[in-house]
């Protein structure tokens, strides 16, 4: 509609719907948040004794509770494969459990094992089970009377220990089977036995649902294998080898101080014929200048003069600035509270410094008026040929460059305000008539010619 100029403009053109992925990044519990969920099965047995709430049995649900939680941290347990398990599955000599996972069709159900050879778990399951073999019941996690677990019970479990907690944590057998997961990929287990301990029948359901990174171990990749970490191997890291002295070659480079890399590599790193082997240490030196690892100076000419009017700018702004402290001050805060990049910002400081010497270096800031403005602009036409569109970009600098002296109050009005570049205008090829067609080829004069006996006309 508003293509065929029905309507001026599009009512719902500035709606949007955010959709977040299904698989963004979670954060998971950590090792000691998981120590935490474990504590609050012993303390939340503490309180009811301290509040004489205890009964007989709670003994028994506090060894359960925890033998549960323990197994879902230490074995990645599902919530059916823990109501599921017997007794007579539990091996107490080889420390295993035979677990009846899921299965492929409706009849069958893959079994794999799982492990309690750690001296902990072995001692939450003997206490469990010291009190379990006097309850009737084939299966090995049930209520005080002796009958299976069922799902919804095995939640009530995790809701009641997640509400005692301080702040509450929504804990579940899905997300500590997760937790597992990403625990054993950030210790760089082999992923085929990953996919046996998780009971998984491809390897892409554990890769695609249950590895969750968080954002500091993304970071943490991001910081490998960026350019900047690249720089560190191949040939940068073998010239760095072979400028230090022989004490030093032995350890590793990473371990390198930034004051110890070789001068002579970092001048024939920075030189702008350098070949290319030099071109990923110059991004990596770059980087640490701008840090401030290292000397300025070490940068090529054009990125000095910008760091150095940067570091040269007042703190303090006069009002008796002078242009080029002005235009110090103004490309500093321009790269202190903008994305620009070092680029960007010595285009902008090249045009102000061109403007501060063709009207005067130490003239005051104030002292700028229309007038000068305007022949600024007619001097870049008449002398150094800019075109409209370069002249208009200059124009649209220098208005940004007052407009932020202005709002600092040290400028009453915008000298470039009102002003305008006349671009030209690219006139359409105008179409000829019917009848303007005919008077031109009536018009045209008619000469006529013979090739090879035939006549025709020209």
């Amino acid at each position: 509609m508003q293509l065929r100029r029905l309507i001026r403009t599009n009512p719902v053109g500035e709606f949007r719907i955010q959709v977040r992925h299904k698989d963004a990044v979670r954060t998971l519990p950590s090792p000691f948040e998981l120590m935490r969920l474990l504590g609050s099965v012993r303390a939340h047995y503490q309180q009811l004794l301290t509040l004489r709430k205890a009964h007989k049995f709670s003994l028994f649900i506090q060894r359960r509770d925890l033998c549960i939680f323990s197994l879902c941290v230490a074995c990645g347990l599902r919530r059916a494969e823990l109501r599921r398990i017997q007794i007579a599955d539990v091996d107490f000599e080889r420390f295993m459990i035979r677990v009846a996972g899921k299965g492929a069709g409706r009849f069958t159900i893959r079994e794999r094992l799982a492990f309690f050879s750690h001296p902990f778990l072995q001692q939450v399951l003997h206490r469990y089970w010291k009190m379990r073999e006097a309850l009737p019941g084939s299966f090995l996690f049930c209520n005080w009377v002796g009958d299976p677990m069922m799902d919804k019970s095995i939640d009530d479990i995790f809701k009641t220990y997640n509400s005692f907690l301080r702040p509450p944590a929504p804990y579940n057998p899905t997300v500590l089977r997760k937790a597992f997961c990403t625990r054993l990929v950030h210790r760089k287990v082999n992923i085929a036995a990953i996919q046996v301990l998780m009971g998984h029948e491809k390897c892409e359901t554990t890769l695609q649902y249950y590895v969750q990174l968080s954002p500091e171990q993304l970071e943490q990749t991001w910081k490998e294998t960026t350019p900047y970490a690249r720089a560190l191997h191949g040939p940068f890291t073998r010239m760095i080898f072979c400028q230090l002295p022989q004490a030093r070659r032995g350890l590793p480079v990473e371990s390198l101080p930034v004051s110890q890399i070789p001068q002579p590599l970092i001048h024939d790193c920075m030189r702008l014929s350098c070949t290319f082997s030099f071109r990923i240490g110059r991004r990596f030196l770059t980087f640490l200048i701008h840090a401030g690892c290292l000397d300025a100076s070490l940068l090529p000419t054009r990125s000095t003069v910008l760091l150095r009017a940067i570091a040269q700018a007042p703190t303090e702004l006069d009002p008796h600035l002078s242009l080029q402290q002005a235009g110090e001050a103004f490309v500093k805060h321009l790269s202190q509270h903008t994305c620009l990049l070092s680029g960007a910002l010595s285009v902008r400081y090249t045009h102000l410094r061109m403007f501060a010497r063709w009207k005067d270096p130490h003239s005051s800031l104030a002292s700028v008026r229309r007038q000068h403005i305007r022949d600024y602009l007619g001097w870049l036409q008449d002398t150094r040929h800019y075109r409209a569109v370069f002249r208009a970009g200059v124009l649209s600098e220098l208005r940004a460059f007052f407009a932020y002296f202005v709002t600092t109050g040290l400028l009453k009005s915008n000298p470039t305000k009102g002003f305008r570049v006349k671009k030209p205008r690219k006139q359409p090829p105008t179409a000829l008539n019917e009848e303007q067609l005919t008077a031109v080829s009536s018009r045209a004069p008619a000469s006529t010619g013979s090739i090879g006996g035939t006549s025709r006309t020209t």
